[in-house]
């Protein structure tokens, strides 16, 4: 009888290892409230989390293309992939810039098609 329980016990816990949905990676979407150096604090709502860059970490822009960690600032809306364990971000996805960095970067724009044009 022991035998059996035991054996039972194993496999149960066995199937539970082998078909848990459990991964070492998770995501969080929120808002970039604070760099400090490594250190990036996102919030959503009322939960802010801490999460770690590193050398590895990759940084997406709106359109998918990858860009430097020097682009991220405070108020960017981002989807963060992270190890759940480390807290070290994996993958970083701007969602939204700012409204004002949006006309910058269209006034930024517009100025060099008007060079365009005046040449």
């Amino acid at each position: 009888m022991k035998k059996y329980l035991i054996f039972t016990a194993v496999l149960v816990f066995s199937f539970q290892c082998v078909f848990s949905n459990t991964s070492r990676n998770k995501t969080f979407s929120g808002r970039i409230i604070s760099v400090n150096g490594s250190e990036l604090i996102v919030k959503k709502g009322k939960t802010e989390k801490t999460f770690v860059i590193n050398e590895n970490t990759k940084i997406y822009d709106e359109n998918g293309d990858i860009i430097s960690s020097d682009l991220i600032w405070i108020d960017k809306i981002v989807k963060i992939t992270y190890n759940r364990k480390s807290k070290e971000i994996v993958e970083i996805q701007i969602i939204k810039r700012l409204i004002k960095e949006s006309t910058e970067s269209t006034e930024i724009k517009t100025e060099s098609s008007s060079d365009n044009k005046a040449e």
